[in-house]
């Protein structure tokens, strides 16, 4: 009756959730590490869950709970990925490889209304307690501070005397370790260049760096969720009631009686001990469904997983048999077909205490764990549905293969020399005379092993006795579950025996590394190993003791690979100078004989009847092993060797770096074979360079000419600054060196030199911006390189300057104007970088050029300099007036002053008019800092027009005022103040000419009234 009743009290689990159709409902898989990442946490964000990640070539492998995995890569040439995780002990792990930062410590938890730290007391209420008639008081929270745990503020802070962990460090998604919290000072990295790095942090959530997408990192959210429930998973059923066991595993140990140190042909004996059983009483282990599943471990307070007992009258209380948990994690276990994630718990507890299943209680226990949130005070706690425990024995155990049918094993699966049935039980003799159990090819290079994985090949048959009075044992179990579980290992060991006339010791021929065969000849790879039939000794025993509870042995039978495959490097690698031809490779008629037919056992006919070119693998249109092609060079005779020949297109050897290097798999298939691969490769692909000489040093400042667009008015031409590049070179004329090497490119193989605007000018999706008076102006070249277009703005574009064959011309178009009046000669003129062009002949390859660019300075002919006078006297009555000749000069692209009389040049150059901008006059009176200008409407309103200009009146000799020097007057009149220090303005004066106005400001001193 009572068994009914508390079942009624259990929770019924329905299964793992199935999320194949929410995942099929995403997008199909895209390359981009974007989409892929934005896939994982829409899947993640739906209960999935991270189950691991690992490093593979060019990035890392994230694998979720439904085996679903994603690849995050850096493309076909990024570096293999690392992946940091954090260890048993507490550390970080990079890869395998111990770190010596810490990743965990201990965490204060709550146990009896106190603060704990690991097993300590810190004897810190953790909750407030009512006031009885007065006020409460507040519970505090520990913290770290000076390495010690504290707790309190202010005055009343107090160091507890319990030392805190060390130091705690976070990964941060920029690639930076975080130490406490904070960032490392300086700053240590985690992350390595140029690879995508992953770390897998306590709470579950993957931070990933090195990815070209995201320079600043990224983190994947893993685990989103809140722990809000526990079902336990039944291990069995009483009456209806889901139930866990207590086993005890009853056995008689299993000692070597005949050793094979000396081998025999009937090989060794172990017998059982049958006056002594041995009782090994494992800790009790359960599993309990998450939900939802994609928790984190981080959640559950540390110290909190613990067992409660059921309080009804039909069940005994299991404090009893102080049942007490000795590790908990979050692992992957499969479910009916399904996997899920589940909190694995392992606990101790009195076994003599657990009620037997004939008895008139039950013992029965639920798990209970506290689940703290940063945004929370207090843990929630949860508690999972009740279970009844039992206790079992084990015995009769007996090592049996997984898999009986491929594994030639007998018809209860059981290993030779393990079964009580065996009239040979504990004898190697009955491996020696029955068929071998497996097949391990003979390893012949070291490089390449060839391997047998027993370790996952084995289990164990058992019988269970329930824990009651006159119970019989069940019939023959297969074990499915985790050894580990058991405190239980299936180990492996070499068994010795001689075979033959030769008595040829069969362990010579067999290494076992791991639970992992392998062949050898004493030691070396080699296919005498084959035909060899070497064993293994397989024992079913205790983890800590090592004590056996069965031994059954396994026979290899080790064979040649007798489906011949190779991979052979043709050893000449030659380099390549890269002209206009194709490169080709052709293997010569030594290596085909030598390297390959013979090397196979082989013939040349026999080869080729056997092996045939396999076009598909060798030439395939994309990928690695797509550059050139390869073909066959026949032989119509038959008595000629056929040879390999590999053609790589001029456009993939134009298209290398200097020093790459090309590789071609040369596939030969046969049926039933693995195929035999001829590598080819070239030496270093070198490409030609070449340098321009004969430059006239004494034209030249360093890598730049001038071009001054000195144009007389009386010309009147259409271009300004027709220039010949030739000019600057000895004998007009440019002279090219390449090495010798290169034939395409010597002299007589080129054509001649072209000069083109270089793109370093801008083009037309990345134009040149300069501001010129806050204008700003756009410059490019057009795709031929001939042509230099400039615009104001977003306006229409004009050009600038124009190339035909060697020689120059600057334009007099508007915006050609305004960016050749943008500076003086002597300061930053508006300059244009050329290059110089040379191709081949025959193919029109540009030859490379180390110094084939160059600059050329567009001088303007009108430059505004600073005149002889530079103060002007306040308070000058009728104002003080200064001729504007004495305030500035005129100097030409030379930086000649300009001249009158016979050569005057203000005809020459056809200057019209001065200007000065009155309202932009800046002044720094009043000013505290001295170099500091504002307008002077600005500390002056009262007074404008401080500075007035009246164009000159000079026109005696039949000349204009300006040709005769007459640049007119300036007066400076402040309307009466009185200066008592001097003050400076700055006054921009412009000049006019028929290409464009130069404007240049000049600085005048203001002398004091009472000077």
């Amino acid at each position: 009756m009572f068994f009914g009743a508390l079942a009624l009290s259990t929770v019924t689990y329905v299964g793992c959730k199935d999320y194949d159709d929410d995942i099929n409902a995403i997008n199909e898989r895209i390359d981009a590490n974007d989409a892929k990442l934005a896939e994982i946490q829409k899947v993640l964000d739906s209960g999935q869950w991270v189950k691991d990640v690992k490093p593979i070539a060019n990035g890392i492998q994230v694998i979720l709970g439904n085996e679903k995995t994603y690849e995050i890569t850096n493309g076909t040439n990024g570096k293999d990925g690392i992946v940091y995780t954090i260890g048993d002990d507490g550390y970080w792990y990079k890869g395998t490889e111990k770190t010596q930062w810490k990743a965990a410590g201990d965490t204060p938890y709550i146990k009896d209304g106190n603060w704990w730290i690991g097993n300590t007391d810190l004897k810190v209420q953790a909750e407030g307690k009512d006031g009885n008639s007065t006020n409460g008081t507040d519970g505090l929270t520990p913290y770290i501070k000076d390495g010690n745990w504290w707790i309190g503020e202010g005055d009343a802070a107090k160091n507890l005397g319990v030392q805190a962990a060390a130091d705690i460090y976070t990964p941060d998604a920029s690639g930076i370790w975080y130490v406490n919290g904070k960032p490392t000072d300086p700053a240590q990295s985690w992350k390595a260049e140029g690879t995508i790095t992953a770390a897998v942090n306590e709470d579950g959530n993957i931070v990933i760096s090195g990815m070209k997408e995201y320079p600043e990192g990224f983190v994947l959210k893993t685990n989103t969720a809140v722990l809000s429930s526990l079902v336990f998973e039944p291990q069995s059923y009483l009456g209806g009631i889901q139930a866990m066991k207590a086993i005890s595993l009853n056995y008689n140990e299993w000692t070597v009686k005949t050793s094979d140190a000396t081998p025999t042909k009937t090989g060794e004996v172990w017998q059982r001990n049958t006056t002594k059983v041995n009782v090994l009483t494992p800790k009790i282990v359960a599993y309990y469904h998450v939900n939802p599943q994609n928790i984190s471990e981080s959640q559950i307070v540390e110290k909190s997983v613990h067992y409660v007992a059921d309080n009804k009258e039909v069940v005994t209380r299991s404090q009893e048999f102080n049942p007490t948990v000795t590790s908990y994690k979050l692992v992957d276990k499969e479910i009916d077909g399904k996997n899920c994630r589940m909190l694995k718990v392992t606990f101790s507890a009195t076994s003599e205490e657990i009620k037997a299943l004939d008895a008139k209680e039950v013992s029965t226990l639920a798990l209970q764990v506290s689940v703290q949130l940063k945004d929370e005070k207090e843990p929630r706690v949860i508690t999972s549905d009740y279970a009844a425990i039992y206790k079992t024995n084990w015995s009769d155990f007996v090592l049996a293969f997984k898999d009986k049918v491929n594994n030639n094993a007998t018809n209860d699966g059981h290993l030779y020399g393990a079964d009580d049935n065996d009239s040979k039980i504990g004898q190697a003799l009955e491996a020696i005379e029955a068929e071998a159990n497996f097949a391990l090819t003979a390893t012949v290079d070291a490089k390449d092993p060839k391997k047998l994985v027993l370790k996952d090949k084995f289990t164990f048959h058992y019988k269970e006795t329930a824990d009651k009075t006159d119970a019989d044992p069940s019939e023959e179990k297969v074990f499915e579950g985790d050894l580990a579980d058991l405190d239980l290992e299936i180990a492996f060991a070499q068994s010795n025996y001689i075979s033959g006339d030769n008595k040829t010791p069969q362990n010579a021929f067999l290494k076992l590394e791991d639970g992992e065969a392998i062949s050898t000849v004493y030691g070396e790879p080699g296919v005498a190993a084959a035909d060899r039939q070497p064993m293994v000794r397989v024992m079913l025993r205790e983890i800590a003791t090592k004590k056996v509870l069965n031994a059954g042995w396994v026979k290899i039978n080790i064979v040649k690979d007798d489906v011949d495959g190779k991979e052979i490097d043709y050893p000449k690698h030659e380099e390549i100078y890269v002209g206009c031809d194709d490169a080709a490779v052709t293997t010569d008629v030594q290596f085909m004989n030598v390297d390959v037919y013979n090397a196979l056992g082989l013939k040349k006919d026999e080869f080729y009847a056997i092996y045939k070119l396999n076009d598909a693998k060798t030439n395939p249109a994309i990928g690695d092993n797509s550059v050139g092609k390869v073909v066959e060079l026949q032989d119509p005779e038959g008595t000629q060797t056929i040879l390999v020949d590999w053609t790589i297109d001029n456009a993939d050897l134009l298209a290398a770096k200097e020093g790459d290097t090309f590789t071609k798999k040369v596939y030969y298939s046969a049926t039933g074979r693995k195929d035999v691969v001829i590598i080819l490769t070239t030496g270093k692909v070198h490409k030609a360079s070449g340098t321009i000489g004969a430059k006239n040093t004494n034209l030249w400042s360093g890598n730049s000419i001038e071009i001054d667009a000195k144009e007389p008015i009386a010309t009147n031409k259409a271009t300004l600054a027709d220039f010949d590049f030739y000019s600057v070179f000895m004998g007009n004329k440019i002279v090219t060196t390449v090495d010798s090497k290169f034939t395409d490119f010597q002299p007589t193989q080129l054509n001649d030199p072209k000069f083109v605007f270089a793109e370093e000018n801008g083009v037309v999706t990345a134009k040149q911006k300069i501001t010129i008076d806050g204008v700003d102006y756009y410059v490019y070249r057009n795709d031929a390189g001939d042509k230099l277009m400039g615009a104001k703005g977003t306006g229409v574009a004009e050009e600038v300057a124009v190339i035909v064959g060697s020689k120059v011309t600057y334009n007099k178009t508007a915006v050609a104007k305004a960016l050749l009046n943008k500076s003086a000669y002597n300061e930053n003129p508006f300059t244009a970088t050329i290059e110089v062009v040379i191709t081949n002949k025959g193919c029109n390859t540009k030859l490379p050029l180390t110094n084939g660019k160059f600059d050329a300075k567009f001088l303007r002919p009108v430059n505004i300099m600073a005149g002889p006078v530079s103060t002007i006297q306040d308070a000058e009555t009728g104002g003080a007036k200064v001729a504007l000749n004495q305030l500035i000069s005129l100097t030409d692209w030379r930086g000649h002053d300009f001249e009158m009389g016979t050569n005057n040049f203000y005809t020459y150059y056809g200057i019209s008019a001065f200007a000065i901008a009155t309202d932009n006059i800046k002044t720094n009176m009043g000013q505290t800092d001295p170099n500091k200008f504002v307008l002077w409407s600005e500390v002056a309103p009262l007074y404008p027009n401080v500075v007035t200009y009246a164009a000159g009146t000079d026109t005696s000799n039949n000349l204009t005022a300006i040709e005769n020097g007459d640049f007119g007057m300036v007066t400076y009149d402040n309307k009466g103040v009185t200066v008592k220090t001097s003050f400076k303005l700055q006054i921009p004066v412009t000049v006019s000419y028929p290409y464009g106005d130069v404007t240049k400001v000049i600085t005048v001193t203001v002398l004091p009234t009472h000077g």
